[in-house]
């Protein structure tokens, strides 16, 4: 495990290496990455508030503990929305020679989360002083059979109809695939006991899928990091990003890049020390886009992927960009990464 400041940029995960390393940022250090390209960076960030796509969904955070919460709880009963958007963002062709693209575009993702009561997670979260811990999959191949199941009549946050109740059961534990908050006073976000991709349980799903990298980080709700008592830059409030991916250079809109981010299930993970309560972590799912894939099995070795249907026929992983994102690198103090 690394441990990174808010400055640092994330070096690419060899766990994705089948994808083309694009650049990974948080919007926080974009400057570190485009330097002095001013229009460039403007209109990074400019796409990235205007998605092409995107997939808002509800859900109640942390419901396990309503009943012990104090009376004037403002996350007793709360709904929380999540959101994914992805953007086509026409960029300058910068990239140099042999990289020259008739119209360049890079496709960028970032998650964000907005709570109705509160100013900031902490206010949220009842007050939470210690470690916030978010978790995600970055640049994973999963079976065709799993994603179809994300439908419009069924589009909300739950895993359950797409991993199975035992495999959900097996993400959340502390002796499987939970990445957890050591103690309510602090502490630090602790790495799964097990891949995820290993888990007996989510065989079927999870242990199919190719070329992923899990991303987990630590918030200090506080806004000071314990370990090394650095101070974030600002708290982090409703409706900022916490995930950002951007992609390198493709070829125009509707790219294998963009089809693969609207069309693959984004997963996230929460875990927090609420005040009095027992402790709950949240596992959620959504796909932006939950248009049935055709289940072409391109490589004939038994399993329908992504990769191999993204555009209704073989395609092949090897063709995408699609890059391993950066966590929380939007507001966080550290970070942490792990390669499966």
């Amino acid at each position: 495990m690394k441990l990174l400041s808010h400055t640092e940029i994330l070096p690419f995960l060899p766990g994705v290496a089948a994808f083309s390393p694009g650049r990974l940022l948080g919007l926080a250090s974009l400057h570190d990455v485009v330097g002095n390209n001013t229009e460039y960076e403007a209109l990074i960030r400019k796409g990235l508030s205007e998605p092409t796509a995107s997939r808002s969904v509800k859900f109640s955070p942390f419901k396990g503990d309503w009943e012990s919460l104090r009376k004037d709880s403002v996350l007793r009963n709360s709904e929380w929305t999540w959101r994914i958007n992805t953007s086509e963002i026409a960029v300058p062709n910068n990239d140099g020679p042999g990289y020259k693209l008739q119209d360049p575009h890079v496709v960028g993702t970032s998650y964000d989360l907005s709570w109705p009561k509160g100013t900031n997670l902490s206010d949220a979260l009842d007050g939470a002083k210690g470690t916030f811990c978010a978790t995600t999959l970055a640049s994973f191949n999963l079976p065709v059979s799993v994603l179809n199941k994300y439908t419009e009549e069924h589009a909300g946050a739950d895993c359950m109809p797409l991993l199975g109740e035992e495999c959900v059961k097996s993400l959340l534990s502390t002796k499987e695939g939970a990445v957890w908050v050591t103690n309510e006073n602090g502490g630090q976000c602790i790495s799964p006991a097990k891949a995820w991709s290993e888990i007996p349980s989510c065989r079927d799903s999870l242990g199919a899928m190719k070329d992923y990298g899990l991303l987990y980080s630590g918030w200090p709700l506080d806004g000071r990091n314990p370990r090394n008592n650095a101070t974030a830059d600002k708290p982090w409030e409703a409706g900022n990003e916490f995930y950002v991916n951007v992609s390198s250079a493709v070829n125009g809109t509707a790219s294998d890049t963009y089809l693969w981010s609207v069309n693959q299930l984004h997963i996230l993970m929460l875990d927090a020390r609420v005040p009095l309560g027992p402790r709950q972590r949240r596992l959620l799912c959504a796909r932006v886009n939950a248009t049935k894939l055709p289940e072409n099995d391109g490589d004939k070795d038994g399993v329908a992927r992504l990769g191999e249907n993204i555009r209704g026929s073989s395609s092949g992983v090897e063709r995408l960009g699609y890059s391993a994102g950066v966590l929380v690198l939007t507001l966080t103090v550290a970070l942490a990464s792990i390669v499966m």
